[in-house]
């Protein structure tokens, strides 16, 4: 068996693979690039699919595609710890630009997921060898060894529980539809867990989720500037991001101004602003 490579990707709700693995005109296609080289720029097969719990539940299968057909079918992977392992049938070359490309669903709505990455060295064409993790935008900011139980509800409608490896539960408030789609009793999921991109501005009537705001990804990023600066002791220049956060942060709470916004009654709107600071 030819020498292939291996993708497992987690925590997308949606997703599409292909490989971008040619040396060639800049202007080409990754498609084109590939079937220059006389091979499909598609994943070939699917080793593994488990879908997460989740709203999608009812429409989650196997994926079935064939190589050439992903490109038109797109993958549900549920909540946090659902996961896809797929296989090229060829190697996938570590070019300049792009070598492997995955489109996500459509959405307005942050839809993050972590990639790994898997050489099948004794070519018995298994994902049984070592896993290794792409370093993404979050790689800094992420936890690793996360494990999470999610255990099935009682009724057709019922919330689904969670539990941790930190200590923390919870439920997935369900009451419309199936969210479990195994006959398990409990899955457990371990893997990369990625930063909120959401947060809660609701009130004791209920949950409303949010998109956190750019402040928020202007912290992430000043974290791992941070990290990257005391790595080669490079204190002041770690200082100068603090203080520039600082600054940011300051004018964000003056633009909005949330004692205004309590004094006139906006509540929520003052809420939102206290919860991104």
């Amino acid at each position: 068996m030819k020498n292939c490579i291996i993708i497992c990707i987690i925590l997308l709700t949606s997703l599409l693979v292909g490989c971008d693995s040619a040396k060639t005109d800049e202007n080409l296609s990754f498609e084109d690039k590939e079937e220059e080289r006389g091979i499909s720029p598609y994943c070939s097969m699917v080793l593994d699919y488990y879908y997460a719990p989740g709203q999608h539940a009812y429409l989650a299968k196997f994926p079935d595609f064939v190589s050439g057909d992903s490109c038109t079918q797109s993958i549900l992977l549920g909540g946090w710890g659902g996961f896809v392992v797929l296989a090229f049938d060829h190697d996938v070359l570590n070019n300049d630009g792009n070598d492997v490309i995955i489109y996500c669903g459509s959405s307005v709505q942050p839809e993050p997921g972590v990639v790994y990455m898997m050489q099948d060295e004794n070519k018995n064409g298994l994902a049984d060898e070592t896993w290794y993790e792409i370093k993404g935008s979050e790689y800094d900011c992420s936890k690793k060894n996360y494990q999470l139980t999610y255990y099935a509800p009682k009724t057709i409608d019922g919330n689904v529980l969670w539990r941790d490896n930190e200590g923390h539960s919870g439920e997935l408030t369900n009451s419309t539809m199936w969210w479990w789609n195994n006959d398990d009793d409990s899955i457990t999921f371990r893997g990369t867990l990625l930063p909120e991109a959401y947060y809660n501005s609701g009130d004791a009537d209920g949950e409303y989720w949010k998109v956190k705001s750019d402040l928020f990804d202007k912290a992430l990023e000043t974290v791992k500037a941070v990290k990257h600066h005391f790595d080669y002791f490079e204190v002041q220049e770690a200082a100068q991001k603090i203080n520039e956060l600082v600054d940011i942060t300051n004018k964000y709470v003056t633009d909005n101004a949330p004692w205004t916004l309590a004094k006139d009654g906006q509540m929520d709107k003052c809420g939102e602003v206290l919860t991104t600071t």
